[in-house]
């Protein structure tokens, strides 16, 4: 598994796989190189990432095997999605989505090739459903959400204070339009 972000500590622990971070910016400019040397079949990493290796290897044959791939921390736009269904061509395909601040990830979204009408409409694929301890509403077209995976920053310096109560819960503002 390679990543690219404390995020993936958790979900390399739920699949058995073992963390393969980039070491240096070789292997951050050059990221398939790195999963070619280190076999990594599940990936986690930025669609920008996907973007360095596309402009890297064109309409080159990849020759790797990744079984899962989820992409996250940015939007997941159809040229990135065209590129990787033709040349990665992922057994799973995952978009995720979490607020950094707020959680890691607390929307995921498997990509079904059916889909592709709505992902053509809007230009890029969806957040996807809530995982199930995630409460979420909309607030002036701005996605808020609760529940048990709302943190706070580690060093307790800063606190979220933009917040709203609705129904004796506390939902937090992730700054993003929906």
């Amino acid at each position: 598994m390679h990543c690219g972000y404390p995020d993936c500590i958790l979900p390399c622990i739920y699949l058995l796989g073992c963390i393969s971070p980039a070491k240096n910016n070789y292997d951050k400019l050059f990221p398939l190189d790195h999963i070619k040397k280190n076999g990594v079949n599940c990936l986690i990493t930025l669609p920008s990432t996907i973007s360095r290796i596309k402009k890297y290897y064109g309409s080159k044959k990849i020759k790797i095997r990744i079984k899962c791939l989820l992409l996250c921390g940015e939007p997941f736009y159809t040229d990135i999605l065209n590129y990787v269904v033709k040349f990665i061509k992922p057994k799973n395909l995952f978009n995720c989505y979490g607020s950094t601040e707020l959680s890691p990830w607390v929307f995921s979204y498997k990509y079904n090739y059916q889909d592709m009408p709505q992902i053509k409409k809007y230009g890029l694929l969806p957040i996807g459903k809530n995982f199930f301890n995630v409460i979420f509403s909309i607030f002036k077209n701005e996605l808020i959400i609760s529940g048990p995976m709302v943190n706070t920053y580690l060093n307790k310096k800063e606190k979220f204070t933009n917040h709203k109560k609705k129904n004796g819960k506390t939902f937090f503002f992730t700054r993003d339009i929906v």
